[in-house]
């Protein structure tokens, strides 16, 4: 398998994690969904923040402010909110262990 087949197949697979996150989190209401089900995401050498940023943007999902970041730990940080939703969602994650995860964050 080729280099671009993987990261093909890794944002298919981005692309159906992030939609079952949402569909389940935003209908079950709790707001640690990822925790209860050991939502993370996968190692980011294929799929980056930026990916994931897409994939939220094209389910109506728009960023509150720039991506924060610490510095040299690599840790950051993105909330979205949506028009349809009274929940914004947080992208977070670090590239020293490359995880990206998303969670429930405080009401929009």
């Amino acid at each position: 398998m080729t280099y671009e087949e993987l990261q093909k197949a890794a944002l298919e697979d981005a692309k159906r994690r992030v939609a079952a996150f949402l569909d389940e989190g935003v209908s079950s209401g709790r707001e640690a969904y990822e925790i209860e089900k050991g939502w993370e995401m996968f190692a980011t050498t294929l799929v980056t923040p930026h990916d994931i940023n897409q994939i939220l943007e094209d389910r109506g999902w728009y960023q509150l402010d720039a991506i924060e970041t610490n510095g040299w730990q690599w840790d950051f940080w993105q909330t979205f909110e949506h028009p349809d939703h009274d929940r914004n969602l947080t992208m977070a994650g670090g590239g020293w262990y490359g995880r990206v995860r998303l969670y429930w964050s405080e009401e929009g």
